[in-house]
């Protein structure tokens, strides 16, 4: 946050980062973080077809960018100025 990296916040001329990152850093002592095995937490099949349908989910997604990609080019034909 402090670095000199495009994009950081101190390169952005965000105010405060000290005391951000110092609220930052109080957050993650107090609240003591450990990652959370969710795959634990729930029924083996549940997690798997969860995993699947984000996947099939995921999948149409992409499609549908291709497809908006190819209605895009087509428009871009009768409007040429863009």
């Amino acid at each position: 946050m402090m670095g000199k990296a495009r994009g950081s916040p101190t390169t952005r001329g965000v105010g405060n980062v000290v005391d951000r990152v110092s609220c930052i850093e109080k957050f993650v002592s107090w609240g003591n973080i450990s990652p959370m095995q969710f795959e634990d937490m729930v029924p083996r099949e549940m997690w798997r077809d969860y995993w699947d349908q984000l996947g099939t989910v995921t999948n149409a997604m992409r499609a549908a960018q291709e497809k908006a990609t190819l209605v895009r080019q087509h428009i871009m034909k009768f409007n040429p100025a863009n």
